[in-house]
């Protein structure tokens, strides 16, 4: 659910689609309690998805009765959630169409992560966010990420010593 005022995706549940069709979903908790999460959002993600919005607003005006509102954020013209691969189809596609390298929607995660690091976020504040059980897991993850930004740091500090002596 998406709380607009507040600017916070309120995740509280995981949509399980049988062998990725359209029509056979079910919402069912999370694999973790943990999982079940708020996470803010910058102010321009939530003026996107205002866009998208208005747009399933004016569809489910055109379909009336035809038209089941769940308050899906990506649901297709009945209002149902859209199929995964049809997601990733179209995302494929508009990367292709950008020339740029090629990305999944998990890819977008390991991409908030790393802006959430460089950014200095507290690693219990990034688990959070996340829906991490445990600091442990998500440094389990990202150390990778941690260690650039350790070495990118000593050198920006080594940098500033070397003006100063």
């Amino acid at each position: 659910k998406i709380d607009f005022e507040e600017s916070i995706i309120r995740v509280r549940f995981t949509l399980f689609q049988k062998n990725g069709l359209r029509g056979k979903y079910k919402m069912m908790p999370p694999k973790t309690q943990s999982s079940i999460r708020n996470v803010p959002v910058p102010p321009q993600v939530i003026n996107q998805l205002r866009v998208l919005k208005h747009v399933q607003e004016r569809i489910k005006e055109e379909k009336r009765g035809n038209y089941v509102d769940e308050d899906f954020v990506f649901a297709d013209h009945t209002g149902q959630p859209e199929p995964a691969r049809n997601f990733n189809y179209r995302m494929a596609t508009y990367i292709k169409k950008a020339g740029v390298k090629k990305i999944t929607p998990h890819n977008l995660r390991h991409t908030y992560t790393a802006l959430m690091i460089d950014a200095g976020i507290d690693i219990k504040e990034a688990q959070k966010r996340l829906g991490h059980s445990s600091a442990k897991t998500t440094l389990d993850i990202y150390s990778h990420i941690m260690k650039d930004k350790k070495t990118a740091s000593i050198v920006q500090f080594n940098a500033m010593a070397n003006e100063i002596f």
